[in-house]
């Protein structure tokens, strides 16, 4: 039986994980609530955006330790927008680790950790409402057949790195994720290596290298052309 993912304080004091098998951490260790602000929230332009809108839907390839999730949750609490946030992990940490995280520092969730502790119960998908926000845990892998009813405002794209998740970086499975986006939507990762890049241009993303967090010289954002 493999072993859970070891706990590692990060650089700004928030919780990370690293992989028994890979050796890679969930997050940035020089910082893993202040990356995943950087990159997911901040660069994409989450707060403005999700305080301009009605209904704000949101994909996550890669749910790992939920702190995407929960960052951009609190974010929304702030509004009156309907978030909709749905999200792919194959291999969900325990109750248990999760339960160990100090996110709540970051997220301002304290009140809501054990609600949301629920979505990693054990099933093909777990849903729980938190708030003005519906997380929807879709407990297996996207891939290139993937099909959702929705169609995102923004992917946050944090999946293990090509060299230990390259499924989930091909050209077939970008080109699905572009086709969940609405037009004018955004992904972005943290991720930036040139064949990604390249990839992402030809599956019809604008491309955008902008800079990164402590730690992280660039990081990526890739927008879907608003229809003509």
């Amino acid at each position: 039986m493999t072993s859970e993912p070891g706990l590692v304080v990060s650089a700004d004091g928030s919780h990370t994980l690293r992989c028994p098998i890979s050796g890679e951490t969930y997050h940035n260790h020089n910082g893993a609530a202040r990356e995943s602000d950087w990159v997911f929230i901040t660069t994409p332009d989450l707060r403005a955006r999700l305080a301009s809108s009605q209904v704000f839907k949101i994909l996550e390839i890669g749910f790992g330790t939920g702190l995407n999730a929960r960052l951009i949750g609190a974010v929304a609490r702030k509004h009156t927008v309907e978030l909709i946030y749905d999200s792919f992990e194959p291999h969900p940490i325990s109750n248990a680790l999760f339960l160990q995280l100090n996110h709540e520092q970051w997220a301002h969730d304290t009140a809501h950790k054990s609600a949301f502790s629920q979505l990693l119960r054990p099933s093909n998908q777990t849903e729980v409402r938190i708030k003005n926000t519906k997380y929807t845990l879709l407990q297996t892998a996207f891939t290139k057949n993937t099909h959702l009813i929705n169609h995102y405002d923004h992917i946050v794209m944090d999946a293990f790195s090509p060299a230990n998740a390259p499924s989930l970086w091909e050209e077939h499975t970008l080109q699905n994720l572009y086709n969940h986006l609405i037009f004018g939507g955004t992904l972005s990762t943290y991720c930036v290596a040139g064949e990604i890049r390249r990839r992402l241009s030809k599956v019809g993303f604008q491309v955008e290298k902008h800079p990164g967090p402590p730690g992280k010289r660039e990081i990526l954002l890739a927008r879907k052309p608003s229809k003509t």
